[in-house]
């Protein structure tokens, strides 16, 4: 079962004419457990399919866990993600044990100040809760959508044909679509592609804060159905 989306919106074409490789860009620990590996593998894959009509369509993941392989991979990935117009963050625990994670957060976080400078409710990030109880930072705490890791896990190889994971989805589609929009119309030119580059090579991994961890209040097994507007009216 899938969806498909009827005319690709300007902004995918748009921002590949400006400079963008990538339309979304999926952050997520190599490390994960194998049946977590699965979850990311078919998000991926489903993002993919909804957009298959949409022949402007980028999505970068790395398939093959090939971050250990040292600098010239690491290279790749950095540039990739600076070439991105949105970050996709798989959240499990192991995520903010990564050094490769946190420093993805970390570029995205720094291209954001330059890209959207004056839309201070506006993020270049979604990301995307896969387990039940996980503390989070405060400050992403209202940044993400919910995704039951068990619930999901139990559809096995069957999860894209499940309801639930298909209404996921379709939000998340949604999502992206609204803040790729936003992300075109807040580019008054091209971006400084050396700068950004640049930022992207020398960045280190976030420190993030957790003197204030929580657990988003979000019911497991459900996603939250604000598809732009996340809690305390902050944009997601």
């Amino acid at each position: 079962m899938s969806s498909s989306v009827s005319a690709p919106p300007n902004c995918f074409r748009e921002l590949l004419e400006r400079g963008f490789e990538f339309h979304v860009f999926i952050s997520w620990p190599s490390h994960i457990q194998d049946r977590g590996r699965k979850i990311v593998e078919e998000l991926a894959h489903s993002l993919e399919d909804r957009f298959k009509d949409f022949r402007f369509s980028k999505v970068f993941w790395d398939r093959e866990a090939l971050r250990t392989e040292g600098g010239k991979w690491d290279a790749k990935l950095r540039r990739s993600l600076c070439r991105s117009g949105l970050m996709v963050a798989v959240l499990v625990p192991s995520y903010f044990e990564s050094d490769y994670c946190r420093t993805e957060w970390n570029i995205m976080e720094q291209l954001q100040g330059r890209r959207l400078p004056t839309a201070a409710n506006e993020t270049c990030f979604l990301p995307i809760l896969l387990s039940e109880e996980m503390d989070l930072p405060k400050e992403i705490v209202d940044l993400t959508y919910n995704l039951s890791f068990r619930q999901m896990l139990s559809y096995g190889n069957r999860v894209r044909a499940s309801k639930a994971w298909n209404e996921v989805v379709d939000a998340l589609v949604s999502t992206i679509k609204q803040k790729l929009t936003l992300l075109c119309r807040a580019l008054a030119s091209p971006p400084d592609w050396a700068a950004e580059e640049a930022i992207a090579m020398d960045a280190g991994p976030k420190d993030f804060d957790w003197s204030k961890a929580m657990q988003p209040n979000i019911p497991a097994g459900q996603a939250r159905k604000l598809p732009v507007m996340g809690a305390s009216g902050r944009k997601l």
